[in-house]
């Protein structure tokens, strides 16, 4: 039994991080000032992902800007003057998407 959750324990450090529905989760940030990102769980900036669903996890900390995720079949955003944390989740396909103020 021990062997099997010291396995159990090593996948979990490799596997990218999952929300309780099973998705991965990937992070924005928005502010303060004029910064927005979209990161991985390892802090690693996201250019690229595999078609599949996501729970995205915003942090708007500025009232001047949102965030906007664009690309085949999604047009997301949060208001202006959102301050707040909100979670999205989206099914992304086969394309290019952009993310924006």
């Amino acid at each position: 039994m021990p062997r099997l959750a010291l396995l159990a324990v090593l996948a979990a450090l490799f596997l990218p991080a999952t929300a309780a529905g099973g998705n991965t989760q990937l992070f924005a940030s928005v502010g303060p000032g004029f910064t927005i990102s979209l990161m991985d769980a390892d802090a690693y900036r996201v250019t690229q992902l595999s078609p599949g669903t996501y729970d995205i996890v915003i942090d708007d900390q500025a009232d001047e800007h949102s965030f906007h995720l664009k690309g085949p079949g999604i047009d997301r955003y949060t208001d202006v003057s959102f301050v707040g944390t909100a979670t999205w989740t989206v099914t992304l396909t086969d394309g290019s998407y952009t993310f924006f103020c």
